[in-house]
This record gives C-alpha cells, structure tokens and sequence, in this order.
C-alpha cells in the first residue's frame, strides 16, 4: 500500500469514528454544556498580535450543538487564516452512564490520531509531506486533526478556564546568533532603501551580542491559548490547552466550574527594560 492511500485510510478511519463519537454525544443527556467562541482569524489578520480576545460564550442546546460539531472542524476555510489555527474550548458534563462507551470512543480516536500523525511524521522531507498530506486529504490541516480529545472521570474539586500566554524557546550558540544576525544584513539590506542604517542597526545588535556573556536564547512570543485547569488538590492538579472541548463524567455536581473571561493583555511586572539583546529576533541572554 502506497503511503498516499496510507494516509488516507488511516484518515477515513478517524473521520468515521469520530462520526460515531459525535453522534453518541448527540444522543447523550447532559448536565452542563458551556461553549466559548472565539472571534475566527481572517488570512489578513494572522501576524497581528493579540492584545485583546472577545468572548461569546453559549450554553445548553446551542452550546451542545457546538461542542459536538467542533471535533470534526479541521478543514481550512477560504476567508480564514490556517496559520493561526481555531480553538474551541468548552466544556460538556455528560452522565457516568454513558463513560464506558464514549471513553471508548476517545481512547480509539486519539490512538487513531496519533497513528496518522506517525504516518506524516515519518515522511523525510517536508515538501514531499505537504504534497502527500494535500493530495491525499485536500485542505486538511493537519495540527488541528491531530489534537487530542481530553475527559476527566474522577470528581475533582474544581474545573477552571484561563488564558496562558506562551514562548517558543530555542538556545543559540553565539556562532549560530551572529550568523542570524549576517543572514538579517544580507537579505535586509536588500529590501531597505537605506542599506547603511540597516547594516549600522545590524553592527550594533552584533556587538550586543559580543559584550554579553555568549550564550543565548530565541524567546519568542506566540498566540495566547486558552487553558482549561483541573484541581483535585493543591497538589494534584494539571492543565491543558482548551483547544477542543473537555468532557467530563459525573453524577455528584459537586464539582465549581469557572468560565472563560475575555483577555485583555497586560503588562509584566517582572519583564526587564532591556530583555532582547536583540529585540526584533526575540534574541536574548541564556542565564
């Protein structure tokens, strides 16, 4: 079997099961169903940096019918952005009755996604996988397919939705930095008009970096994510990205269940004057 029809089994199979997950949720009753749409990020607005996010959240039926359909929302569509992908947090308390065969359900489908993801990892080159990926399952994107499904059967004492901010983290040598740093002269140099001030900039960030202590890091911000935090205890507790609604069995109703707040981005009171060495690279000192 060729690993383009690999692919697209493996891919039909999810596709099916998650069908049949969806339509078992449909036919579920519940005791709470909370849902939190987010604004939809236009192709045009994918670089903007987010420093506020509007809320609408849902509930009952409404949000039932949106919770059931976002686990199979993994297709780009033409208006919108499929860099920055959708999220769709929420929440569905459904009955320990029904445990045992939508936990089924979810275990089988994350399992299935992992082996899908393994299909597509494993391909060498990145272009040979986009082509696969896209001939096989066009307008698929696949780090939304790959998302896992989360559910909690235990009662814990609290289920809580908040916004993390997050940064992509990479160590440089100082051989690796100033190379960046020769690669930014080069092809800036190229799009400025003023090359002289660019390639001045660029001579100062350099020495920026010589006068430090050599070794460094990319901190570089990413898109605020919302995150769903399940307490037990002060020290059982864990958190997840709430990018797919959370399910969650019981019977007791004993458990608080917060809400998601809008975010509005605020300042750091710990983040120094000077963090970046080199700010427009994110480049910073590695303590």
């Amino acid at each position: 079997m060729s690993i383009k029809l690999k692919v697209r089994s493996t891919f039909d199979y999810v596709q099916d099961l998650i069908e049949q997950f969806q339509s078992e949720l449909r036919q579920c009753e519940y005791q709470v169903a909370d849902f939190y749409k987010l604004p939809k990020i236009k192709k045009e607005d994918e670089n903007r940096v987010e420093n506020s996010i509007t809320v609408t959240k849902l509930d009952g039926d409404e949000a039932h019918h949106n919770i059931v359909a976002s686990y199979s929302n993994f297709f780009t569509k033409a208006e919108l952005s499929s860099k920055k992908l959708p999220r769709f947090p929420g929440i569905l308390v459904i009955s320990k009755n029904h445990e045992q065969k939508i936990t089924n359900y979810i275990n089988e489908i994350n399992k299935q996604k992992d082996n899908f993801k393994k299909l597509i990892t494993e391909i060498p080159s990145p272009n040979t996988r986009f082509e696969i990926v896209h001939e096989a399952i066009p307008n698929l994107i696949t780090l939304s397919f790959y998302r896992k499904i989360y559910f909690e059967n235990r009662t814990p004492h609290s289920i809580r939705f908040t916004w993390m901010n997050k940064h992509s983290i990479k160590t440089l040598t100082f051989d690796e930095a100033i190379s960046l740093l020769d690669n930014s002269a080069t092809y800036g140099a190229q799009r400025n008009i003023d090359k002289e001030k660019w390639l001045a900039m660029v001579n100062l960030e350099k020495n920026n970096l010589i006068n430090s202590n050599q070794k460094f890091k990319i901190r570089r911000p990413i898109s605020v994510s919302p995150q769903i935090n399940v307490r037990f205890s002060a020290t059982d507790r864990y958190h997840i990205a709430a990018v797919l609604p959370f399910i969650f069995f019981d019977d007791l109703n004993r458990t608080k269940i917060g809400t998601l707040a809008n975010y509005e981005k605020k300042a750091d009171p710990r983040k120094r004057d000077s963090q970046y060495l080199v700010e427009r690279l994110y480049i910073e000192s590695l303590k």
